[in-house]
């Protein structure tokens, strides 16, 4: 009778990783990461900026698999609210469990003086625990420098979400508009 090897993972131990490299030359950063969570999430981004003197143009690219439904029960409480990302254009929800998402971001920031100009546009693509949810943001904002730590800035952005519940495609859409502003203070 040979002897029986049993191997067990416990994955409520696994620890949150995290690793990145940035390669900056001159007007030139280009960069490159990966995450994951105790839930087995994981967050892969590829992200780069070029100063044009007039203007700082930047792109993102980025990844979110959700971890299984195995790995998330043995992680509990922490890798459950763990699995939560914001694309940072407004889409905050659970990846769902084996589930993708898709984010890309482009934008570029304008100096003109004290004030500085920012554009964005982004989107995302990917089932969240609702189902598929699709958007694309634009969004135009001005920052005011008052001094060294303060400054004023202000922002409005649209948004547009598509099958938000998953249960209604092409009828579950819905437009949003945001605006913003205030006065920042580095203490």
């Amino acid at each position: 009778m040979s002897p029986k090897k049993i191997v067990t993972a416990n994955v409520a131990s696994k620890t949150h990783q995290s690793i990145s490299a940035v390669y900056a030359a001159g007007a030139l950063v280009v960069g490159v990461g990966n995450e994951q969570n105790r839930g087995g999430d994981t967050l892969t981004q590829v992200f780069g900026n070029y100063n044009l003197g007039v203007a700082k143009l930047f792109a993102s690219s980025a990844t979110i698999k959700g971890g299984t439904a195995a790995e998330r029960a043995l992680g509990g409480a922490i890798a459950a609210s763990s699995s939560y990302v914001n694309s940072g254009n407004g889409a905050v929800g659970p990846v769902a469990a084996g589930g993708e998402i898709k984010n890309w971001t482009v934008g570029a920031t304008v100096p003109m003086g004290a004030a500085t100009i920012r554009l964005g546009y982004s989107g995302w693509n990917g089932n969240g625990a609702a189902g598929q949810k699709d958007d694309t943001k634009f969004g135009i904002g001005v920052k005011y420098d008052l001094s060294k730590r303060t400054y004023l800035q202000t922002s409005y952005a649209t948004q547009t979400r598509k099958n938000n519940t998953g249960t209604t495609p092409d009828k579950d859409n819905s437009k949003q508009s945001f605006f913003d502003a205030g006065v920042v203070h580095s203490f």
